[in-house]
């Protein structure tokens, strides 16, 4: 057994100081696209043009950088269908939040937009058994009051109203993508299923855009170079965010995303004028404290555990196999003294050949899903175990007050070869993983 020191924090505040400038950049680009696109509707082009443009030019951008990743663009076949099914709340968030800045302020129109957490609360009590905690509540009648005191209750005319609604359905749209995709991208890479869900999303848009009777007579070369303007900030808001989803993980990066209704107001005023009272001000803070509290009580993985037990972190790069046996083995042989848990840092999907010869022993993970670190980054543990060389030397540091060792297996998914071989090989290396298990795990966790 090698018992590794954990990575120096000084580096690995670097790295946190790295995901967290490129979750500002996805931020401000975010904001920028919509700032550069109701320049362009303000001046007579019409949303279907703008929007088909726009998440071309984004979808191109995200395409290239997942092939540049991750080499591949697939994901299973069940989530694959779902994700492009995710195109729809696509299209309707684009249509309502852009469509909305014809009849009100950006900086209103943004801050409906963003009252989308609210509605991913009571749609995933249904999605995911979310409970609907009085902290949520209390932070969404906060956010409320904030929008109140932002909006000034200027709704005069019709047009405004129309204006707020579509800004309300891209919120109601935004709190369906978020819940819908959160259990998707449980058994699926989540840039795959945010670049299917963008493709999907596209698509309609150019349909929409050729089956209307939408004006082309304002798309100049001027224009057009906005809308492309446009899309590129999407684009690079949208690599930026996974860049810094894999660093600091999705709580911490749901939270930073929350500068984006600052940035959006921010160049609002800067570009089209509009005013910053003290009112305005108070009630966007109010809205953005709300959504802040909603992230932050978002719940963490990890459950209370009985007085006693120890809680073991089983790491490898994909958590796809070995932490993934790791954790099954674990938890049906020694529950009554350890609780454990399995992570990746590059999470996937769990591998069926490890679900099948687990099942073979009498243990069932069929019900795992690969998980990223993100979710264990501020919980206390007593024992983190890296089980690949490579999750080793890429596993950020964990501060926490853990022990942190280190024990490779081979990786049975890098076997080639007939499905028997492939079978023979996840059999060896779970075999290989529960004699040591048996062997060592008390003196690990305990000595």
């Amino acid at each position: 057994m090698k018992q590794e020191a954990a990575p120096q924090a000084g580096m690995t505040t670097k790295r946190q100081w790295v995901g967290t400038g490129l979750l500002l950049l996805s931020g401000l680009g975010f904001a920028s696209s919509i700032i550069i696109a109701s320049m362009v509707i303000k001046r007579g082009v019409g949303v279907d043009t703008s929007n088909a443009v726009r998440y071309l030019i984004a979808t191109i951008l995200l395409f290239v950088y997942q092939k540049s990743t991750v080499k591949s663009v697939k994901i299973p076949p069940r989530e694959r269908y779902i994700a492009l099914g995710l195109g729809i709340t696509v299209f309707i968030m684009g249509i309502g939040y852009l469509g909305a800045t014809r009849y009100i302020p950006v900086s209103a129109a943004v801050l409906i937009f963003y009252t989308g957490p609210f509605f991913t609360i009571f749609i995933s009590r249904f999605t995911e058994k979310e409970p609907i905690t009085a902290i949520r509540i209390i932070a969404l009648l906060v956010a409320f009051l904030g929008l109140f005191l932002a909006l000034g209750v200027q709704v005069t005319n019709m047009l405004q109203m129309k204006g707020m609604l579509s800004a309300l359905m891209a919120a109601i749209a935004m709190g369906t993508f978020v819940s819908i995709s959160s259990v998707t991208i449980q058994a699926a890479d989540p840039q795959g299923v945010n670049l299917h869900a963008l493709m999907s999303g596209t698509l309609l848009f150019v349909v929409f855009l050729y089956t209307g009777d939408e004006p082309a007579r304002a798309v100049t070369s001027v224009n057009l170079l906005k809308l492309c303007g446009s899309g590129f900030a999407i684009g690079i808001a949208y690599v930026a965010f996974y860049a810094g989803l894999k660093i600091i993980g999705p709580v911490k990066a749901s939270m930073l995303m929350n500068t984006e209704p600052i940035f959006t107001i921010a160049l609002a005023a800067a570009f089209f004028g509009e005013e910053l009272s003290f009112m305005k001000i108070v009630g966007a803070g109010l809205v953005i404290i709300g959504i802040i509290a909603i992230t932050r009580n978002s719940g963490s993985r990890m459950k209370s555990l009985p007085m006693g037990r120890k809680k073991v972190l089983f790491i490898c790069t994909h958590n796809s196999a070995r932490s993934q046996m790791a954790e099954g083995l674990v938890n049906a042989l020694y529950s009554d003294k350890y609780q454990a848990y399995s992570a990746g840092t590059e999470a996937s999907q769990v591998n069926p050949f490890a679900i099948e010869v687990m099942k073979e022993i009498g243990i069932d993970i069929s019900h795992h899903k690969s998980k990223g670190l993100d979710g264990f980054l501020d919980q206390k543990l007593d024992c983190v175990i890296t089980v690949c060389d490579h999750a080793n030397e890429t596993c950020p540091f964990l501060p926490s007050g853990h022990r942190r060792l280190h024990k490779g297996f081979e990786d049975p998914a890098s076997v080639t070869g007939p499905d028997e071989v492939k079978r023979e090989a996840f059999r060896r290396v779970r075999d290989q993983i529960r004699e040591w298990l048996k062997g060592e795990l008390d003196d690990i966790c305990c000595g």
